[in-house]
């Protein structure tokens, strides 16, 4: 019986240990509802990825869509592109034509002039401010003019103690040439010119202002002297009208119908000023000149002259040259050698180093005054240029390393405003205030000269550069000694 009440208990306990059948069903039924929530979860989810699925297939299919119509927009504007660019260099072939008119040429017959033998009427004298002149350059300037027409030279001497006073006095004694030097009789003169309170304040730190004065003090000298026309030129610069001295070398006196005579003679009364286009000088070799005007004969053609080398707004039209093509417009194309070099060693591509809007002649009237030193009073800036091919300026700006150093560490204290917005004046000069004049140099030997054959001979025949001579013709020693018998003459 013991034993049997024993089994009867572990029986008991052990179903007591067991889950019913109910409990089962129920862990059961509540596993399967857990794994169907999970599964419901898990739908949804994917449902949800589905749908982003859907809309990035969207996205991408309008993606898609933008990327092929943006194709084909590219397409259509390199079709409008190349149009555009046709019409492009049309407009800027008519923009090169134009703008030679634009600015309207004057181009008047000198052989029909009625001014020769009338005597004022043709007369014309020159401008000069200058500083340092090599001896050589001063004799040639003088002889040059004179021998070419002009009546009379006023040369103001920016440095009192110039050694070149003395050699331009040696001229004709005063007649015809006529040596002003900056002492304190000059100084008190200024103070009586018209433009004297605009600039004398800047008058000892900035050459323009000085030559402003002088300008209009030699204005006042030429009517005294009953001369008809006055030209501003530089003392680098000459006067050329070209053929002048094919007849073998004739000099010529005021009394005869010279050259200058022939050419202020043809201009229209009507015609007030005269703006003439200058050439910028190219040394062809290192070192210095003993007398660049007669050594230097080749020269950068003046932009103006050449045709589409300007844009609409009156710039360097760089990306018109950059562009050009040498089998249709070889002459625009081969400006690319100067605005490259000039882009590498300046940061800026140009032309010219200098100015190139050239330089005038007015009819001397009382009261005349320059407007800079580039135009005269009342002269308008975009005035008419005498064709190039009549006359023109030739500009031996930078001819010689020596003389290229030394003129620019004078601009060094320089005010006016080309020493700081003209891209190659700041340059060297800027190189000269830091104390690298090898700097300065290396820009003369890279910038400035043009060393290979090959590329001068391409910048020729592209009509970029021209060969001009003026000096083959002339005698100094034969004109100073017809100077100077005229000055005596006048004494009797």
């Amino acid at each position: 019986m013991a034993l049997l009440r024993c089994e009867d208990s572990q029986t008991s306990q052990s179903a007591a240990r067991s889950p019913s059948l109910t409990e089962m069903i129920a862990q059961l039924q509540a596993s399967i509802d857990e794994q169907v929530t999970y599964r419901e979860s898990l739908n949804s989810k994917l449902e949800g990825v589905l749908e982003d699925v859907k809309r990035a297939t969207n996205n991408v299919a309008k993606k898609y869509e933008c990327v092929n119509n943006a194709k084909l927009q590219v397409e259509a504007m390199k079709k409008d592109l190349q149009e555009e660019q046709s019409n492009l260099e049309c407009a800027r072939a008519k923009v090169g034509a134009a703008f030679k008119t634009r600015a309207p040429r004057l181009n008047f017959d000198s052989d029909q002039a009625n001014g020769c033998g009338n005597g004022q009427a043709a007369s014309a004298a020159i401008v000069s401010t200058l500083r340092g002149a090599p001896t050589p350059v001063l004799n040639t300037f003088i002889s040059y003019h004179l021998s070419l027409g002009f009546d009379r030279l006023y040369l103001y001497f920016d440095d009192p103690h110039d050694v070149g006073i003395a050699v331009a006095a040696s001229w004709a004694g005063g007649e015809r040439v006529e040596v002003i030097p900056a002492d304190k009789s000059l100084r008190q003169e200024w103070e009586t010119c018209t433009m004297w309170q605009e600039l004398s304040k800047t008058v000892s730190v900035n050459n323009m202002s000085r030559q402003q004065l002088n300008c209009e003090l030699a204005a006042r000298r030429a009517l005294h002297h009953g001369i008809a026309w006055l030209v501003h030129i530089d003392i680098d610069e000459l006067f050329h009208l070209p053929g002048a001295f094919e007849a073998a070398g004739e000099i010529y006196d005021v009394e005869t119908c010279s050259p200058v005579a022939r050419h202020f003679g043809a201009v229209p009364a009507s015609v007030p000023y005269l703006a003439y286009l200058n050439h910028e000088a190219v040394p062809e070799k290192l070192g210095e000149f003993e007398n660049y005007f007669e050594e230097v004969t080749l020269f950068r053609r003046n932009p103006h002259d050449i045709s589409g080398a300007f844009s609409f707004t009156g710039e360097l039209d760089v990306v018109g040259i950059n562009n050009a093509s040498t089998a249709t417009h070889p002459q625009l194309a081969s400006l690319k050698y100067w605005t490259g070099q000039t882009k590498a060693w300046l940061d800026e591509p140009c032309f010219f180093h200098a100015y190139c809007n050239g330089k005038s002649a007015a009819r001397v009237t009382p009261g005349l005054c320059p407007r800079g030193v580039h135009r005269w009073d009342k002269q308008p800036g975009n005035c008419q240029y005498v064709t190039s091919d009549a006359a023109h300026i030739l500009h031996f700006s930078n001819c010689g390393e020596a003389s290229f150093i030394k003129k620019h560490q004078w601009l060094q204290d320089c005010t006016s405003a080309y020493v700081s917005e003209m891209p190659f004046y700041r340059k060297v000069v800027g190189a000269l205030r830091a104390g690298d004049e090898d700097g300065a140099q290396r820009m003369y030997r890279n910038l400035v000269a043009l060393l290979d054959p090959k590329q001068v001979e391409q910048q020729l025949i592209a009509g970029v550069c021209l060969r001009v001579a003026p000096m083959r013709m002339l005698d100094v020693d034969q004109l100073r000694r017809g100077a100077a018998t005229r000055f005596l003459s006048s004494l009797d």
